[in-house]
């Protein structure tokens, strides 16, 4: 039976006049989109996989999801050779191998203000995907250009890392916003002081998303790390012995090292793929959200609700119902 996409009901009488407005523009054009075959919705997903644990762990989710149709994956900054051989090993435990891997921008748009040490060298993960040989990888921008035209309103983007290959691609080709069915991303903090990681590594780029005119998401620092996979969590993973499971509990092994104070893997990347299958589980708000480009306040993200929106922003997850969502879904036989 093909999947379905549960209905939604968003109330709208208790909003100022622009947030009605703006979200009822942003679901009906949600809605009014062709979806691919089977009724599953078409994704490319954008990672900056093999830094934090979160990226495999999410990537993982989204390939075991009926309701999304992974069709291309896109690895951004840094390493992205590295990145693609942990994406393509993940593909191989999952017996996916059929889905492109791209590699990406491996520096920001502005490269002098790139933090080049932060981006050199191998992905931590990357002994996870020793035995993958290195290849002759598609160029990332050319995967999402081409497969937005050939398929467009079609196609939603999910970005777990930084923005940058959805910025280059708006720089070859404005018409991108227009095409893209959503871009959901997890990218931003509502703090004011605060410079999130994704949006910060390349504000140039996050800039030229928020005014992209493309539908988006944002999942901010403050909701998503509201999800955590706990010792408990941990447990049941590594006790399984499936091959995801297992490649999962390895992932997190080689993860221990580098996880400072973390109490777990900090889930931050589930929200734009759950997002995108069961938004009620991380509801939103319309609102304004920009990039600061100039220093002292580059890299912050400041949002608002007195200007028109051009998000929607998390502002709240059903934890327990995510994590529930999650082990079900990639402890299944």
């Amino acid at each position: 039976m093909p999947p379905t996409r549960r209905p939604v009901l968003f109330i709208f009488g208790s909003l100022p006049s622009h947030e009605v407005g703006w979200r009822q523009a942003f679901f009906w054009n949600l809605a009014n989109h062709h979806t691919s075959e089977g009724n599953s919705l078409r994704v490319i997903v954008d990672t900056d996989i093999g830094d934090d644990v979160d990226d495999v762990l999410a990537l993982a989710f989204a390939l075991r999801r009926p309701e999304l149709d992974v069709v291309g994956i896109t690895t951004v900054l840094g390493g992205v050779e590295g990145r693609c051989r942990i994406v393509a090993k993940l593909l191989s435990v999952l017996g996916k191998e059929e889905i492109s891997v791209a590699a990406g921008r491996t520096l920001p748009l502005d490269p002098e203000r790139a933090n080049r040490k932060r981006l050199e060298g191998t992905p931590f993960q990357g002994a996870c995907a020793a035995d993958v040989p290195d290849r002759d990888w598609p160029d990332a921008i050319d995967t999402i250009l081409e497969t937005t035209a050939a398929h467009p309103g079609d196609v939603g983007l999910i970005t777990l890392g930084p923005l940058t290959n959805i910025g280059a691609a708006l720089q070859a080709d404005p018409d991108l916003g227009k095409r893209v069915r959503f871009i959901a991303s997890m990218a931003a903090s509502a703090e004011p002081e605060r410079k999130e990681y994704n949006a910060a590594a390349d504000p140039e780029a996050a800039d030229l998303v928020f005014r992209s005119g493309a539908p988006l998401v944002i999942g901010t620092w403050e909701t998503t790390r509201k999800v955590v996979l706990y010792s408990e969590e941990q447990s049941r993973i590594a006790e399984s012995h499936s091959p995801l499971a297992q490649f999962l509990a390895e992932n997190m092994e080689l993860w221990r090292p580098v996880q400072g104070n973390k109490p777990g893997p900090v889930m931050y990347d589930l929200a734009p793929i759950v997002w995108a299958f069961r938004p009620e589980l991380y509801p939103t708000r319309a609102q304004r959200i920009t990039m600061a480009l100039a220093e002292p306040e580059r890299g912050r993200t400041p949002i608002t609700s007195e200007a028109p929106p051009n998000a929607e922003v998390c502002v709240d997850v059903n934890t327990d119902e995510v994590l529930e969502l999650y082990l079900e879904t990639v402890l299944a036989e």
